[in-house]
């Protein structure tokens, strides 16, 4: 008999690295990314010049990159240094 429960996984053991291949991270990192475009969105399509727009791809770029990274940080998987 199968339950809707996520599997479970040792987050000492296996780190940050096994934290990242979940769904439940890959559908954050999706969010994440939908919500900095969103934001932008206005402000990249207002840009005129193709220097302006290559600097607000790359501040999205960076942005995104940020937010990831402070999901998956070690502070955040309540893991234990031994």
């Amino acid at each position: 008999m199968e339950t809707n429960k996520p599997a479970k996984f040792n987050l000492i053991e296996n780190g940050r690295d096994e934290f990242e291949r979940t769904n439940e991270f890959r559908n954050k990192v999706a969010e994440i990314r939908k919500d900095v475009t969103a934001k932008n969105l206005p402000i990249l399509s207002n840009q005129r010049t193709w220097l302006g727009r290559l600097f607000i791809n790359v501040k999205i770029e960076m942005e995104i990159r940020k937010r990831i990274d402070a999901l998956s940080s070690t502070k955040n998987l309540h893991a234990i240094n031994n």
